[in-house]
């Protein structure tokens, strides 16, 4: 339990200092297509592959993207819960963990030979997003 504590004060530490980029970003998520894939949390596979692959996938993802990434992926917190925590929408959250999961698939090499990995969509929805920052 003392963990689990210490573990959820680390990451609202750590947002205290972002709300507001992460709430520009969720704004810019909200506005994406639906997601029509779902995503579980990492499996201990995956989570290796996060590790070994950390540099790459940090310099790949925005800060909504990583702390998604974190509570839901790693934590293994509830959609509700990471809503509640992060202060953004349903959607939002499901954008940036989408976006999240295909480029931890894609750095990792998982599904690069796979037709059906939506690689183009990933860069375009990643692109739609930094276009509407830099608009704004």
């Amino acid at each position: 339990m003392a963990r689990t504590l210490g573990a959820r004060a680390t990451v609202a530490r750590a947002l205290q200092g972002q709300r507001a980029e992460i709430a520009r970003l969720a704004h810019q998520y909200e506005k994406g297509e639906p997601v029509g894939r779902k995503y579980p949390p990492l499996s201990a596979e995956y989570f290796l592959s996060l590790v070994e692959n950390s540099k790459e996938i940090h310099d790949h993802l925005d800060v909504l993207c990583r702390f998604v990434l974190v509570l839901r992926g790693i934590a293994m917190a509830s959609y509700d819960q990471v809503t509640t925590q992060l202060g953004v929408s349903r959607n939002a959250l499901d954008g940036a963990y989408s976006l999240a999961f295909e480029t931890l698939e894609l750095v990792s090499g998982r599904q690069l030979g796979d037709a059906n990995f939506p690689a183009r969509r990933m860069k375009n929805k990643r692109q739609a997003v930094e276009v509407s920052l830099h608009e704004n």
